[in-house]
């Protein structure tokens, strides 16, 4: 009777330290998903540069695919551009040096006619991917000189994609396109009113919304070296007021010398530079790959089984020791010849 009583003890014992780290698993399993969602895919941009410029009828215009991967390692393009084809139309587009490692390139049109440029290459090799602040493409278009004044776009459509090493999708996170003001008539000289440089004839730059000559900025009439000649001041001569008694030594005071006015040859060095601020917003999705979900699972997994055998080993040690104890000690029984 006694040795049942021990070994219902002991299984009590085991039972009771099972159960117990069964409800720490179980916590630690509901709480790992949690921690694993804060993490976050690196995201990448793209984007048209300038993001605004003017363009005149009849004239011509540039603007840069750029991309901002972070710390994505790209090994592939496939990007879609839209335009109205009724204002402009382009006339080529050119991958840069930083796009030399891509040798597959799958796609390289320019649809004039629906208005649409697409440019898809890759490469097999990702040790031969790209990252950081990086210009793509360089893409020239043209306006015709009897075309439509009035604000438009080249925009990227939803298609545009962009693949990177470790990533199984699209890793695009954000899209900044480029907006280009079609204005009329022939580049203004000195005095004109302007939006960008290219509205100013040649030798001319725009300056706080005039056209201007870059080297004085600041002249209205850009004039930078002026022809003024200074007018001399006449020399003050002394004079001796009359007295009863003769003067014989009379000391004049110093002449006044002219002090003439120096020529106005005002050269400055005011550059202005027709930047436009390129602004978005970074989307930064929580993301995780089923790499770091298998990695983190069984990591956490992996030591919460460790914990659990050794407890299991205390908890056997402990009542095994206990059992031993009571078997070893002596019992004083009562008399029965009384």
């Amino acid at each position: 009777m006694v040795k049942q009583n021990k070994n219902k003890s002991v299984y009590v014992a085991i039972a009771l330290a099972l159960t117990i780290v069964g409800i720490i698993a179980g916590v630690n399993l509901i709480k790992s998903p949690q921690n694993l969602e804060e993490k976050a895919a690196p995201s990448t941009i793209v984007l048209l540069t300038p993001s605004f410029q003017e363009v005149n009828l009849g004239k011509s215009f540039n603007s840069i695919v750029t991309v901002d991967s972070d710390q994505n390692k790209i090994t592939g393009i496939d990007l879609e551009i839209q335009f109205d084809p009724t204002v402009m139309k382009i006339d080529s587009v050119t991958p840069t040096s930083e796009l030399n490692n891509f040798k597959s390139i799958i796609k390289n049109e320019i649809d004039n006619t629906n208005g649409k440029i697409r440019y898809a290459a890759f490469t097999y090799d990702k040790n031969l991917g790209i990252s950081g602040k990086l210009g793509l493409l360089n893409i020239v278009g043209s306006i015709p000189s009897n075309g439509t004044q009035g604000d438009f776009k080249l925009a990227f459509t939803d298609s545009s994609m962009i693949v990177a090493t470790g990533e199984g999708q699209n890793v695009i996170t954000a899209r900044s396109d480029a907006d280009i003001k079609i204005i009329g008539g022939v580049p203004n000289s000195c005095g004109g009113t302007c939006g960008s440089n290219s509205n100013c004839q040649s030798g001319y730059f725009c300056f706080d919304g005039y056209c201007r000559n870059p080297i004085c900025a600041s002249r209205t009439d850009c004039n930078c070296v002026s022809n003024q000649t200074a007018t001399p001041v006449p020399t003050l001569k002394p004079t001796i007021k009359p007295t009863s008694k003769p003067i014989t030594n009379v000391t004049p005071k110093s002449t006044l010398k002219p002090s003439p006015t120096p020529n106005e040859n005002v050269v400055t060095t005011d550059t202005a530079t027709d930047r436009p601020t390129i602004e978005f917003n970074t989307i930064e999705p929580n993301i995780i790959t089923t790499d770091d979900l298998k990695n983190n699972v069984w990591s956490d997994f992996s030591k919460f089984i460790i914990g659990i055998i050794a407890f299991i080993i205390i908890t056997i040690l402990i009542a095994l020791g206990f059992n031993r104890y009571k078997k070893n000690k002596t019992h004083i029984l009562p008399p029965t010849n009384i």
